[in-house]
């Protein structure tokens, strides 16, 4: 070998050493060296600092894939860069771009999702809720019908057959009274045939057949108290501990009323007018008063922080209104409104025959989610950000928390309405698959 030989063997490792140390000493921190095609308009070598993907679901130990779309100097076209990990995991020294990610374990759903790794930053795509893949469960052999599910998830009302059934212990639940009208009155209490109201969990009734009681209407309970409306206009309440009962209010005729811990909400109206009014049960006054559509049927649908929810079962139209406002007290009307659902204490869900919307408190704006081609007959809100909803004869969920993902839970022959046990890890429907017919439950978490 001679002299000028060894000088190139000699040089070349030196050079191969100083790429090396080079290219290592950027992979310790975190840099990555990206190639573009000669048509992008990208430099064609370009150094970035890399980024990191968190990703984990719930159940863990599911397969993640993650596939990059790039195009490099030898291939103008779209192609794939894929790598499968175990959740939770933490990608590291990924080259900053657009990805795709699909999340699989046996037994569920997949989950997919595009992102977007940001040079030096972190991407969380974190507390993934996969929904079990499995086929519903008959427990209840009976017609397809309106279902109603209790408070404290404990049993269902069948709104058809007027018949209670036990989620519990999944068998139907016996009252020896002749029932013609069945109502929840909170945890584990009924209201039968407008005066009697049955406690399961004790096993006994309490009858409201005294003469004074004949003619009460709209019974309700909050905590160890019911109230019920007299003659149209006087409300009362009823304490079991004492049993004694007081007047709440007595005033023009009372449409409807809600029952919280500090105030009653009222609906009441006169010859020509109609009002929602505050009722104080600390001060023991009405302390707001605000005039609403006298032609209108109201209900008051539910009460999500300072705002009330009024909905107008003729037109089928949703009043938000804010009594405590110092400027502006109705704040919206919203039309065709045919289901709802809280959420929390800044949002709602909605829809109409064919729309899905969520309404922002905080913004206090509607958004659409989803526009379906068959009538949607339900909408329920998973805890763990789903939406849950019926659509003609499917039973559908949305991922809300990531892309609004639409999943097919299940298909039927026909289906009556949704309902969510407590934890949201069950769901119950009405059904018809085949020839069996009947009460079902879908294990979805």
């Amino acid at each position: 070998m001679n002299h000028l030989t060894r000088r190139i063997i000699f040089w070349s490792f030196v050079f191969i050493f100083f790429v090396l140390t080079a290219y290592l000493f950027l992979l310790v921190n975190s840099y990555v060296i990206s190639f573009s095609s000669f048509k992008d308009s990208r430099p064609f070598i370009s150094l970035q600092k890399a980024g990191i993907l968190a990703v984990d679901s719930n159940p863990r130990g599911a397969s993640v894939y993650i596939e990059r779309k790039f195009k490099n100097f030898l291939n103008s076209k779209d192609g794939e860069q894929k790598e499968s990990i175990i959740t939770p995991h933490k990608v590291k020294n990924l080259i900053p771009g657009e990805y795709s990610l699909r999340v699989e374990l046996d037994g569920y759903w997949p989950f997919e999702k595009d992102f977007k790794i940001v040079s030096g930053q972190t991407t969380y795509i974190e507390s993934i809720a996969l929904l079990k893949k499995t086929l519903p469960l008959l427990i209840s052999p009976r017609d397809v019908q309106e279902i109603e599910i209790s408070k404290d998830f404990s049993s269902i009302i069948f709104l058809d057959d007027k018949e209670i059934f036990d989620l519990k212990n999944e068998k139907d639940i016996l009252i020896s009274e002749s029932i013609n009208d069945l109502n929840f009155l909170g945890a584990n209490r009924f209201l039968v045939n407008k005066n009697i109201i049955f406690d399961y969990a004790k096993n006994n009734y309490l009858f409201l057949d005294d003469e004074f009681y004949k003619d009460v209407e709209n019974i309700k309970a909050h905590k160890n108290n019911f109230y019920f409306i007299k003659d149209e206009k006087t409300l009362f309440s009823y304490s079991l501990e004492n049993n004694s009962q007081i007047i709440v209010v007595d005033s023009s005729k009372i449409n409807d009323y809600y029952v919280n811990d500090e105030f009653v909400y009222l609906i009441l109206e006169d010859s020509s007018k109609k009002f929602l009014k505050v009722y104080s049960l600390k001060n023991n006054e009405i302390v707001r008063e605000i005039e609403i559509n006298f032609n209108s049927n109201f209900k008051i649908n539910n009460i999500i922080g300072s705002y009330v929810l009024l909905y107008d079962e003729i037109f089928s139209s949703l009043l938000i209104v804010e009594p405590f406002s110092r400027i502006n007290t109705i704040r919206r009307s919203i039309s065709d409104v045919k289901n709802i659902s809280i959420i929390d204490g800044n949002s709602f869900i909605y829809s109409s025959d064919f729309e899905i919307y969520i309404f922002d408190l905080n913004l206090f704006q509607g958004f659409l989610i989803s526009r379906l081609e068959n009538e949607i007959g339900g909408v329920l809100w998973h805890p763990r950000s789903y939406l849950i909803f019926s659509s003609g004869n499917d039973i559908k969920a949305i991922d809300f928390k990531y892309d609004q993902q639409i999943l097919n839970l299940f298909s039927l022959d026909n289906v009556g309405n949704i309902a969510l046990d407590r934890s949201g890890g069950a769901l119950y429907f009405t059904g018809k698959i085949g020839r069996q017919e009947g009460l079902y439950k879908l294990y979805i978490q």
